[in-house]
């Protein structure tokens, strides 16, 4: 609990909006990619 009290903590908050946006940015390539996978094998197997 400690971490918690730590990010929601006034001065740390824009590092944890930070932190909050890289880790979906991250979660959102790793998706994208994957789905790309998933259409380049689809186009493949259309042809």
């Amino acid at each position: 609990m400690e971490i918690l009290e730590f990010l929601l903590n006034d001065d740390q908050i824009f590092t944890t909006i930070t932190l909050a946006v890289l880790i979906a940015l991250f979660i959102g390539n790793i998706v994208t990619d994957k789905l790309k996978k998933y259409e380049d094998v689809d186009a493949n197997g259309a042809i």
